[in-house]
């Protein structure tokens, strides 16, 4: 309620009044303004949700002639894992609603966000034409790699601008501390070709070590296997450079190294 201070008298002014379900979920919102000592209707929107209290529609509707009149509607559709595939928007026309713009989304098997497709439909038309998109890449680690933004014309056919992101990522090792790591990890030889074995000396911290790990400069897995006390590796096939190995145990507790291919 707001109200605004007339001397000393407290007028009404506007109010709001919202509605919710039994999940928490705002189902509506009604904004009302006072006018000859009542409150007149001016806006509602109202809101519905599927099982998974996702929101599925929004419709926006003023008040005229003594009755609600529809404006603009939104309709939202899911997937199995709740990620919004498709945002549809749609104007009254006075007798039907017609589609005006929608968004399309799509994922990758780790529930990432991999594109955004934005289309808009022209007034009198049934063909939906591409308006603008943005691309997403991500790691093995499921960090994003890159986002890529291209923007059609007005026809939808043709390109007329694009635009990218790269990210780049790398593993932080304080040099004493890998120091003090490589002391308790044996890998022979080292630079190496073709193979390298990697050990855990008798000083080495790890009580029950099952994870191995090699690691390239960006932080991106490049082999993950089953670990006892010593395993070789094939290294024949990555490009010269330095790589980390990073021995877990099943408490977490880990051990590196840094492995040399030249």
């Amino acid at each position: 309620l707001i109200q605004n201070l007339n001397g000393s008298i407290w007028e009404n002014n506007v109010q709001y009044v919202w509605t919710f379900d039994a999940s928490n979920n705002q189902t509506s919102y009604l904004s009302q303004l006072w006018l000859n000592n009542i409150w007149a209707n001016e806006n509602l929107y109202t809101f519905t949700y599927n099982a998974s209290n996702n929101k599925t529609s929004y419709l926006n509707q003023y008040w005229q002639s003594g009755g609600w009149n529809n404006s603009i509607k939104y309709t939202y559709v899911y997937d199995i894992n709740n990620n919004l595939l498709n945002e549809l928007h749609l104007d009254w026309s006075g007798s039907v609603w017609d589609s005006s713009s929608q968004n399309i989304y799509t994922y990758d098997n780790s529930n990432n966000q991999t594109s955004i497709l934005f289309q808009r439909m022209p007034f009198s038309t049934n063909t939906w034409i591409n308006d603008n998109q943005y691309t997403n890449t991500f790691n093995a680690n499921n960090f994003i790699h890159s986002k890529v933004f291209i923007l059609w014309d007005s026809s939808g056919m043709s390109l007329l601008y694009g635009d990218s992101i790269h990210y780049y990522y790398h593993i932080v090792t304080g040099i004493l501390n890998l120091q003090s790591e490589e002391a308790s990890i044996n890998i022979t030889p080292n630079p190496a070709t073709t193979t390298v074995t990697i050990a855990l000396k008798n000083t080495s911290t790890l009580q029950h070590p099952n994870t191995l790990t090699l690691y390239d400069i960006t932080g991106r897995v490049l082999l993950q296997q089953a670990f006892n006390s010593t395993a070789t590796i094939d290294i024949s096939q990555l490009t010269n450079g330095i790589y980390l190995a990073e021995i877990k145990d099943k408490e977490g507790r880990s051990l590196r190294g840094k492995v040399v291919r030249e």
